[in-house]
């Protein structure tokens, strides 16, 4: 039988992120190709990985992710999405240039586009949606009117359960605002230092939850104790045996008899 393995803390769980966010960004540094071509946009990937580091709450996470997503790629619009515990692929967090809020059906972008990604794995990018046939003939994005967008997926990191558990999608209306090769690969980039945070910063709220429940726990199995040791405590004293010993000892107390209890 192997040894039960113990169970990491959140602070240990950072460590390890904080490391593998380290490795990620030396092997970004030493890159060359897209990357090395735009060093701005390297730099900014670089500062927001020291930034996920320090970021511990999830919802406060995924903001971070995003504001550097748009400052990345100046998209219109931006989405990332999480798969949910039944499954369901659900936004998180939702943003747009002009701080527009979105309600209910606002929610849309292109399912067949998000779809492809889901299916191959693979981030894709349209540079002219128009001008693919295909595409063109997609009604959501005929219907929003996209020119140009990308989404990459955001994958697991064990490679025995290498899986998508979200994706950060991107678009845009403007003909001039078209993203390019350079944006592709910076966005997947930022995608998979983005998903090491996010699996980490999941893992430590799933740690601190069951600690609390942990804690709750025994604090209520302390009290059913104490509640019944007290309990006990008065059914004996009250008891008519008991009173009647009580009585008893009351009475032999000031005298030199000896009195032998049998219980």
């Amino acid at each position: 039988m192997s040894p039960s393995r113990r169970a990491p803390t959140a602070d240990e769980v950072l460590l390890e992120a904080e490391s593998d966010l380290r490795a990620v960004s030396r092997a970004l540094e030493q890159r060359s190709g897209g990357l090395g071509q735009n060093p701005e946009g390297l730099n900014l990937i670089l500062s927001v990985s020291r930034q996920m580091t320090r970021v511990l709450n999830l919802d406060q996470l995924l903001d971070v992710i995003m504001d550097s997503v748009m400052q990345l790629t100046r998209a219109e619009r931006g989405f990332l999405m999480l798969y949910d515990t039944d499954g369901i692929l659900k936004f998180r967090v939702i943003r747009n240039p002009q701080g527009q809020i979105w309600e209910g059906a606002d929610y849309q972008i292109s399912r067949t586009i998000t779809n492809r990604v889901l299916e191959s794995g693979q981030p894709l990018w349209v540079k002219d949606a128009s001008s693919e046939s295909q595409l063109a003939q997609s009604s959501s994005i005929s219907e929003l009117k996209i020119r140009s967008c990308m989404c990459v997926p955001l994958w697991t990191s064990q490679p025995s359960e290498r899986k998508i558990f979200g994706l950060i999608y991107i678009d845009s209306q403007q003909i001039q605002e078209r993203f390019s090769a350079a944006d592709l690969e910076l966005l997947n980039a930022l995608a998979a230092q983005a998903a090491i945070a996010i699996e980490n910063a999941q893992l430590i709220s799933d740690i601190k939850r069951l600690e609390e429940e942990k804690r709750l726990k025994l604090e209520e199995e302390n009290r059913s104790l104490q509640q019944i040791i007290e309990s006990k405590n008065e059914l004996l004293g009250q008891s008519q045996p008991m009173e009647q010993v009580f009585s008893l000892i009351r009475r032999v107390a000031g005298s030199e008899v000896s009195v032998l209890l049998l219980g």
